[in-house]
């Protein structure tokens, strides 16, 4: 019989528990795809409860994996829609939820050129949810752009990460720091971030490199527009060496010449300052004052 849950204990699944699963499948842990399987039953409640689900909630979960954090999800949220790009993983985690009717599983890339994949929304959309909350192992390489498109096409209210402990301290970076850069402009400009317990890599199977870290993410209600804001940001990092006045002197559509100073100055921002040593606000009044006059 089908069940949301609440009734039965987890049965536990250990490392060699795991390990001798994927063995009996002939699975072995993708690099490309970034699988490395947290296993320590204790953080997985941990991460289930920072989530703050509530029976009527509907949560996002990003790489189904075997299953584990999806059963700790289903226990305490009125939906889960998970999403798993490997097919061997998706048909093992079928079998293992077999018994929760409240798992919604799809098979695929979570991503899709333009933002969410389409059977990702529409599941989101299926059942009238009010307010997503989404939850599970984010890659660097697609970070922002998926948090940035949820944002835009559903009503994310929290998102819960793990995620490598540099990519963290990235987002979270402070100006003229080595780890700040455009993904730190962006993420504080959405999403206010805090971050959470640091993961061991013995907690994983197999065993990464690097420590995790948990990320906490709500976002801001900013109303700058996605799209151009982040085009600006990353523009800006990109010719990161080059010196603001130069920067402007480059754009497509510049000021005139001899008015580039006059309008750094009008920002308060020293026109031989870089990038990256630019405040989240004082990148966010020059990406203003340029979007107004239609640069």
């Amino acid at each position: 019989m089908s069940e949301r849950g609440n009734e039965k204990q987890i049965p536990v699944q250990t490392r060699s528990d795991l390990v001798r699963i994927l063995r009996e499948a002939g699975i072995r842990p993708s690099r490309r795809y970034g699988q490395n399987f947290l296993i320590d039953h204790n953080l997985l409640e941990i991460i289930a409860d920072t989530c703050e689900l509530e029976a009527g909630d509907t949560i996002l979960e990003v790489g189904t994996g075997t299953g584990l954090l999806t059963e700790h999800l289903a226990r305490k949220a009125g939906r889960v829609v998970t999403v798993e790009i490997d097919k061997r993983l998706c048909a093992l985690a079928r079998e293992y939820l077999s018994r929760y009717s409240n798992i919604y599983i799809i098979e695929g890339d979570i991503m899709r050129r333009g933002g969410i994949n389409p059977e990702v929304l529409g599941a989101l959309e299926g059942e009238g949810a009010r307010k997503i909350k989404v939850c599970g192992n984010l890659p660097y390489s697609v970070a922002t752009h998926f948090l940035t498109s949820l944002l835009a096409q559903t009503k994310l209210s929290l998102g819960v990460f793990v995620i490598q402990d540099e990519v963290a301290q990235r987002i979270t970076a402070a100006p003229s720091s080595r780890e700040y850069g455009a993904i730190s402009v962006i993420m504080r400009e959405y999403f206010s971030v805090s971050v959470g317990r640091k993961i061991h890599p013995n907690c994983f199977y197999p065993v990464p490199e690097v420590y995790s870290r948990v990320v906490i993410v709500r976002p801001t209600g900013s109303a700058t527009g996605i799209e151009p804001f982040s085009g600006f940001v990353h523009t800006l990092f990109s010719q990161k060496r080059k010196n603001l006045l130069n920067f402007l002197r480059r754009l497509p559509k510049r000021p005139d010449r001899g008015l580039e100073t006059q309008l750094l100055d009008s920002l308060g921002i020293t026109p031989t300052a870089r990038a990256q040593e630019l405040t989240h606000e004082q990148i966010l009044s020059l990406y203003n004052a340029l979007w107004k006059q239609n640069y």
